[in-house]
């Protein structure tokens, strides 16, 4: 795994190995509890802002209304948000499971609402159904964090004909058991098979733009 400059071979491995291992073990929120401005630091030097920026710029494709209310899952320190922000989009809400990275979200005032739950297989009780045009997630599908089984949980909570907007890096496919490009699709498929989705597509686009690795990039509608 490439390294990039500013950042210690070390200790970009370490936040790498970390959040591997606490996926694995369950612990993730842990994790960012208390490794928030870390990976702050490990976000903004490799370049995830890229990956962030290719999400938001997908978002901008499938609903260009500056005025549609988005959820931004999994929202970290808020590095999807800043970029659609800088697009023009104004009623973005936060949702995260640490309480950490969100005060440092909450610092930078990207956001209008910071919800700190999570988006499991349980009905969040906090949002109502079919209260967002549009639920977006910059690198949270991945064991640990989102899986598949959970987006039922996601199409809840958007609106008919709106947009489920996330990407997943190349990397998470390939190093995770039992996680990969096909177990993703065949789930995706599942949701249209069963009418929840009408469609999905997908792209492939930059994600961390110091060493160049990819992600792809998944939008469905809402049936």
């Amino acid at each position: 795994m490439e390294s990039v400059k500013g950042i210690s071979s070390e200790k970009e491995f370490a936040i790498r190995k970390g959040l591997y291992l606490a996926g694995l073990e369950g612990v993730v929120c842990d994790y960012y509890n208390n490794h928030a401005q870390d990976y702050e630091e490990y976000s903004t030097i490799t370049g995830r802002t890229v990956g962030a920026l290719e999400l938001a710029k997908a978002v901008a494709r499938t609903n260009p209304d500056k005025d549609a209310t988005i959820l931004d899952v999994c929202a970290g320190t808020g590095l999807a948000g800043e970029q659609l922000k800088k697009l023009g989009y104004t009623k973005v809400d936060a949702l995260d499971f640490s309480q950490a990275m969100l005060d440092l979200a909450k610092s930078k005032n990207i956001y209008r609402n910071y919800i700190c739950d999570s988006v499991q297989l349980h009905k969040n009780n906090q949002i109502d159904d079919g209260a967002y045009n549009i639920l977006c997630m910059n690198g949270g599908m991945l064991p640990g964090h989102i899986t598949p089984d959970m987006l039922p949980e996601f199409t809840r909570i958007t609106k008919h004909g709106g947009s489920i907007v996330f990407n997943i890096t190349e990397a998470s496919l390939k190093c995770y058991p039992g996680f990969s490009e096909e177990v993703v699709e065949n789930a995706l498929n599942s949701f249209v098979a069963d009418g929840s989705w009408t469609s999905w597509t997908k792209v492939t686009a930059n994600y961390f733009g110091k060493t160049g690795e990819q992600c792809i990039i998944y939008t469905a509608i809402v049936s």
